[in-house]
């Protein structure tokens, strides 16, 4: 498990720097036991994914049905760690990291402020559904107007009916899609 699994939000820390890892395909929990074993502060952002399966019948008829859900990472083949020198030498050591990410064009202070907003993301996929991908779907933008969202903005991606909207938000490079009231919702 990550060292910051509770609500306690990411902050700066004196002598290491937080950094994008990327790792193999699915060696993200691999690099989670690594950075615990080391007791290096890292996170590694999951939520709950929800599975439908269906099934043809001999007879031809479609049945779908829901599988549990996994706890699977938000951002697959990524996790991130504040580092300092000996930090970044002993993850480059690791087989199932590929690479550390600078921080170049992206300023720490933005990465802890992308990843706290992560973080409510992952508090709030505990009891909502919350859909993650890395594209950006076109539509109007609009300003959450209420419920624990108020003030976040996003683009709707689709109208799940006549009261539902998915509301996709940007943040890190990657984007969370969220289910939420159309009445909650205002044009930005």
């Amino acid at each position: 498990m990550p060292l910051l699994e509770d609500k306690s939000y990411i902050k700066k820390i004196d002598g290491l720097m937080w950094y994008l890892i990327r790792t193999m395909p699915r060696s993200e929990n691999h690099a989670d036991r690594f950075f615990s074993a080391y007791n290096i502060p890292h996170y590694l952002p999951k939520y709950n994914k929800h599975y439908i399966n269906t099934v043809t019948a001999k007879n031809g008829k479609k049945y779908q049905y829901n599988r549990l859900s996994a706890l699977v990472p938000m951002f697959p083949g990524y996790i991130f760690a504040a580092l300092d020198l000996g930090g970044i030498s002993e993850t480059r050591r690791n087989r199932h990291i590929i690479q550390i990410c600078l921080n170049q064009n992206y300023p720490e202070e933005k990465l802890i402020s992308d990843l706290n907003t992560v973080q409510d993301f992952e508090f709030l996929a505990r009891n909502n559904r919350i859909e993650v991908k890395q594209e950006l779907k076109v539509g109007e933008r609009v300003i959450i107007t209420c419920g624990p969202f108020k003030g976040w903005e996003g683009i709707i991606e689709r109208r799940a009916d006549n009261n539902l909207v998915w509301i996709r938000v940007e943040t890190i490079g990657f984007s969370m899609a969220m289910e939420i009231a159309a009445a909650d919702c205002e044009i930005a």
